[in-house]
């Protein structure tokens, strides 16, 4: 599984650049992080459909106002609760707003949801009202979520991306090294002309988009 360190040494590779993680200075490395960081919070004005979405759902075994999203998730295109195979969309509500509701722990049918993310990178859904059915027979939480592009660990980041993702993301910042580096005009070109190629491969294995993408994942 491919890291960050990684990403980065082979963005540095295609720059023509010397990329032996142990002779780039602490400074150089944190610039590069700092890059891709950078890049990620705006890969909506790169083509924000580049992130793979998976559909699962959530059984509620107990009426509770929230749950835990797999970690492989940072964040939902759309959800929806199904009962006796009906399906009724949910409506995102901002955090701030869910906050200032003043009947959290109300029951019904939820018609809400937020999401709450924790300084552990954990996502918490945060439903309004309580799911008063539950168990197997109850309402049911389905969503469309996009998947991290990093699974964070104990001893390393870890890309998570699917291959074509991840060579997109090297193109796309080996662009923005090049304006840091004396990088020839003809090499940029190529590698711009990589990145737009890459992207538009990437694209087009995704379904789906978020209406306002928001990454609030970082390297």
């Amino acid at each position: 599984m491919a890291t960050v360190n990684d990403l980065i040494t082979e963005a540095l590779n295609e720059c023509n650049i010397k990329s032996n993680l142990e002779s780039l200075t602490a400074d150089e490395l944190m610039d590069a992080r700092n890059t891709l960081n950078t890049l990620m919070f705006a890969m909506p004005n790169l083509g924000k459909q580049l992130f793979r979405r998976e559909e699962a759902s959530h059984t509620f075994t107990q009426s509770v106002s929230s749950f835990t999203l797999p970690t492989t998730y940072y964040d939902l295109d759309s959800a929806y609760i199904r009962y006796n195979e009906s399906d009724t969309l949910l409506e995102e509500l901002p955090i701030s707003e869910y906050l200032t509701l003043s009947n959290k722990n109300s029951q019904g049918m939820p018609q809400y949801y937020s999401l709450f993310y924790k300084k552990d990178f954990n996502i918490e859904v945060k439903l309004h009202p309580q799911p008063a059915l539950v168990g197997a027979t109850g309402y049911i939480f389905h969503y469309l979520g996009i998947l991290n592009h990093i699974s964070y660990t104990t001893n390393a980041e870890n890309l998570n991306s699917p291959h074509n993702f991840y060579i997109a993301i090297k193109w796309a910042l080996a662009e923005q090294l090049c304006n840091r580096y004396d990088v020839p005009i003809e090499k940029i070109a190529f590698i711009t002309k990589m990145k737009k190629d890459a992207l538009d491969a990437a694209n087009a294995t995704n379904v789906g988009f978020k209406s306002s993408l928001r990454i609030r994942s970082a390297f």
